[in-house]
């Protein structure tokens, strides 16, 4: 009985043994996983993928491209400035917009002084408008003046008065694509072609005291979004305002002491009824004898005239801190003036 008893515990004795061996072995295993895990994480490095290495290299390429076209048109600006400074040239300036200047610290308005000493002034000031007037006391260069401009092809608006120019240096100007503003009044232009102005978003012109002629009032026709257009003492004649009756967006057209006809002048009011017209015909003939009709006939307007532009009034004034050694890239105008004053785009609403 006993003998028999012994003979059934001992197959459940190694039965058990066998099993605590096997749980011995799975509990060995997992903490060798786990050592393992703990090894392998400590150990850890990011191994990146071809692609991603190449993706990384072109983002950074992008930037250090994006970055570079920055810095070099700032200095080409700073080139331009020192050229037109030469040139008695007035400046208004405008916070640049773009995207990397707005990624980096401060605002582009007050950028900190560390990045100012750094990149410069320039790189955070776009120039927008330039006045050159011409004055006796000063001779200015004409060519110098316009290869100054050409440095700055982000330019709206442009006065280059009482100088003399043809319609061939012009084309530099053209040049400019977001050109909205030109004035070249009294700077003898020849009767010549402007075809090239085609290419800005010319929307406010004053040839006034010129000789450009029907031949440039036929390619005015082509400038769709052109507002104001004086015309004043130049030699367009009816066979050149009747082009002028294309442009359906004009809204202030000078044609004052201009060969044009009283009888022209009123078929092209009617063709542009929004347009508000200013007329006075030539007082002289061409024999330098007076024309006493025209005297008498006087001023004739059509239309209603524009909202009043309170900017109009302002004239270019120096800003201070310019010397002919330092120049003040921020303008500080006259605390005097009730308003900040400088050459202003007009605003046709």
């Amino acid at each position: 009985m006993t003998q028999h008893k012994r003979e059934q515990s001992d197959p459940l004795t190694e039965k058990m043994s066998s099993l605590e061996h096997q749980l011995r072995r799975i509990g060995d295993l997992l903490e060798a996983q786990v050592a393992g895990a703990k090894s392998r994480q400590s150990s850890w490095r990011w191994r990146p993928s071809l692609r991603t290495l190449f993706v990384m290299i072109g983002v950074l390429a992008l930037g250090v491209a994006w970055f570079t076209a920055e810095y070099r048109q700032s200095r080409l600006q700073s080139r331009a400035i020192e050229v037109l400074l030469d040139q008695r040239a007035l400046f208004f300036f405008e916070p640049s917009e773009s995207i990397l200047v707005g990624m980096l610290p401060g605002k582009s308005s007050e950028p900190p002084a560390a990045l100012v000493r750094a990149l410069g002034h320039d790189f955070f000031n776009r120039l927008r408008q330039v006045s050159i007037v011409g004055t006796p006391r000063f001779q200015q260069e004409p060519d110098e003046i316009l290869d100054g401009l050409a440095l700055v092809p982000g330019l709206r608006a442009v006065r280059i008065s009482q100088l003399p120019l043809t319609t061939g240096q012009l084309r530099s100007v053209f040049q400019l694509k977001q050109l909205e503003s030109l004035d070249v009044s009294r700077t003898g232009l020849d009767n010549g072609s402007i075809e090239e102005i085609q290419n800005t978003s010319i929307r406010w012109l004053d040839c006034s005291h010129t000789r450009l002629g029907n031949i440039a009032a036929s390619e005015l026709s082509r400038c769709e979004e052109l507002e104001y257009l004086n015309l004043e003492r130049t030699a367009v004649s009816d066979a050149g305002i009747e082009y002028l009756a294309k442009l359906k967006g004009l809204r202030h057209l000078i044609l004052r002491r201009t060969p044009v006809s009283p009888l022209g002048v009123q078929k092209l009011a009617d063709q542009l009824p929004n347009c508000y017209i200013e007329y006075q015909p030539l007082v002289f003939r061409n024999d330098g004898t007076v024309d006493v009709q025209a005297c008498r006939r006087g001023s004739l307007v059509f239309g209603d005239p524009p909202p009043v532009d309170p900017r109009q009034g302002q004239t270019a004034s120096a800003p201070l801190g310019v010397g002919r050694n330092k120049y003040l890239k921020t303008i500080v105008w006259d605390p005097s003036a009730a308003a900040p004053r400088g050459y202003v785009l007009p605003n046709f609403r």
